[in-house]
């Protein structure tokens, strides 16, 4: 990449006062690309010691500030909890902590948690940097209204991006829409079910007067769930109109999406700038609507104890899972491991390799090599949907998987490594919050580009399970496991802010190494050996469907399905606090 190239966007000062520190942080633009693309410079200012890339990991700098803070306020923090929760102060101990920095506003706030040993309760605080209570919320009020008034609705590195584009150029963009109606889609569902007994119905499922759910029978809760997605895409047509009668007014096509609530539409760069000042209603951000996905590349059962699970009955049968990949499985594919194992396809085209490898980990299931065979080997009921790389088809896939009651989806896909949180990682976060699959998505792999072992997008969001990689040495015993090196491992940044800390990512890790699967390309009988976070993530969405299978109550709980992967896992890497 020449010099020529590359711009500062945008340039300021990270202040650690505990530790005596400074960072000077630089945003830096690759003006000649044809979609956005914003690249990190982090510097030393006492060392002169560029930190990005280089052998000193910033982080560092952030939990020497965390722990420079505990041992100076730590007694300070447990004696503003024991006053607030009226509690003795020797009954209570900093769990976990972490720094929160306001870039735009210029503060820096430490959040921790805080265990009392005797109830076993957990208390949140929040407090400034010399240990004194802050209100949280006045101040990301604060942050929002000065991002605002520095990028308007635009997402950061799309606001620099069109700085360097022509006013007349035309871009297309992707528009979150805020104002969902979400109470009139349950009280449309409360109309249509008046048998149901049902204090109300919230996100599309019975609840009784605590909002526990009402377990009813499965036939009469699919129904339900058929037209609580249908009466969704309705509330996110409804909410696109305001911003679809301003487009079209101005003479330019626009389209609202269904799977989440979004419009679509090309329109000149000058009319993006207009779009973003302007207070529209249910205009929430603007992002760059193009989008890139690219594919994310026989002991495994062993190695993740899925073979306990076989043993009690438990092969993922009964259990729908959706597979969403560049390309799909065509249900007539006659590779012997996953003949029979499709029922449907979005599009009618041949097998794509990458999608079959996949499916191969997940549900594969070959007569003659049971030792390669799937996770979820006993499932004959995936669902394969291809995305093409624009937001209609990503959309389109998303709702086509959830409309056919796929429990589970696999994504083993990525797109950008940049640390902040792209639209991608925010569909798939409110695919899981408001149609209620559950979403495993594959980390993504350190590719020797300038990402390095940034988690990649759409790995980023807090609702998913993003899986890692590591190696099992080929066989079943854990103590010479070690870290897959191109396994992306880097936690994302606290939306609009400078630091990770809200997010551990991955969540947790499968076999990457020498996983043999399903190779079509080397026949009906071709099985061959592949690596990456592709082939780790299916095998945790496999997991998920033998859990859906032994607690059928839980499929449509993506929560739970989330958390008791996470609190079987074998290690961690924080202890019980992380």
């Amino acid at each position: 990449m020449s010099e020529r190239q590359l711009v500062l966007a945008d340039a300021s000062v990270i202040e650690f006062p505990l530790t005596r520190r400074t960072l000077w942080r630089g945003s830096v633009l690759d003006a000649e690309s044809r979609s956005p693309s914003l690249y990190e410079v982090l510097i030393d200012e006492n060392t002169r010691e560029i930190l990005t890339g280089g052998p000193v990991d910033p982080q560092t700098y952030w939990q020497a500030e965390e722990r420079a803070f505990r041992e100076r306020f730590g007694p300070r923090v447990l004696a503003l909890v024991a006053q607030r929760e009226k509690t003795a102060v020797n009954q209570l101990e900093i769990a976990s902590g972490v720094l929160e920095h306001y870039p735009l506003s210029r503060q820096m706030v430490w959040r921790g948690k805080v265990a009392h040993a005797v109830r076993g309760a957990i208390y949140e605080v929040a407090t400034d940097l010399r240990g004194r209570p802050v209100n949280v919320e006045a101040l990301e009020q604060a942050e929002a209204r000065a991002r605002e008034a520095r990028y308007g609705k635009l997402e950061p590195v799309f606001f620099y991006w069109l700085q360097t584009r022509r006013p007349e150029e035309h871009v297309r963009v992707l528009i979150w829409v805020s104002g969902v109606d979400y109470e009139w889609v349950n009280e449309e569902l409360a109309r249509l079910y008046p048998q149901v007994a049902a204090y109300r119905f919230a996100s599309g499922q019975p609840v009784d007067e605590q909002g526990r759910p009402i377990l009813i029978e499965p036939e009469l809760f699919d129904k339900i769930r058929t037209d609580y997605n249908a009466l969704l895409d309705q509330a996110h047509r409804k909410a696109a109109e305001p911003v679809i009668a301003f487009l079209t007014s101005g003479g330019y096509r626009a389209e609202a999406l269904d799977a989440f609530p979004g419009v679509v539409t090309e329109i000149p760069v000058e009319v993006v700038g207009e779009l973003s000042r302007t207070p529209l209603e249910n205009l929430s951000a603007i992002y760059f609507g193009e989008v890139d996905f690219a594919p994310q590349l026989d002991s495994v059962g062993g190695t993740i104890r899925a073979t306990a699970a076989w043993e009690s009955g438990y092969t993922g049968q009964g259990v729908r899972i959706g597979l969403m990949e560049g390309g799909v499985v065509n249900p007539n594919i006659t590779h012997r491991a996953l003949e029979g194992k499709v029922v449907a396809a979005n599009v009618s085209e041949a097998t794509d390799h990458h999608a079959a490898l996949v499916a191969g980990v997940m549900v594969g299931n070959h007569p003659g090599f049971p030792q390669y065979r799937g996770v979820a080997y006993g499932s004959n009921l995936l669902v394969s949907a291809k995305a093409y790389n624009s937001w209609q088809s990503i959309a389109n896939a998303l709702n086509w998987l959830v409309d056919r009651e796929a429990f589970v989806i696999n994504v083993s896909l990525a797109t950008t490594g940049t640390l902040a949180m792209q639209p991608e990682d925010r569909a798939l976060d409110y695919l899981v919050r408001l149609r209620d699959p559950t979403v495993v998505v594959a980390a993504g792999n350190y590719a020797g580009d300038a990402w390095g072992w940034n988690t990649r997008s759409p790995a980023k969001g807090y609702n998913i399970i993003t899986v890692g990689s590591f190696d099992d040495r080929n066989d079943a015993h854990w103590s010479n496991d070690i870290t897959a090196t191109r396994s992306a491992y880097v936690d994302p940044y606290i939306d609009g802010q400078t630091t990770s800390g809200d997010r551990e990512k991955p969540e947790v890790v499968a076999v990457g190494i020498n996983v043999t699967t399903v190779d079509i390309d080397a026949g009906d009988d071709g099985f061959d050996w592949f690596n990456g976070t592709s082939v780790a993530a299916p095998q945790v969405s496999a997991l998920s469907a033998l859990l859906i299978q032994r607690y059928w109550y839980i499929r449509t709980n993506p929560e739970a399905v989330k958390a008791i992967i996470m609190a079987s896992a074998t290690t961690t890497s924080r202890g019980a606090a992380g």
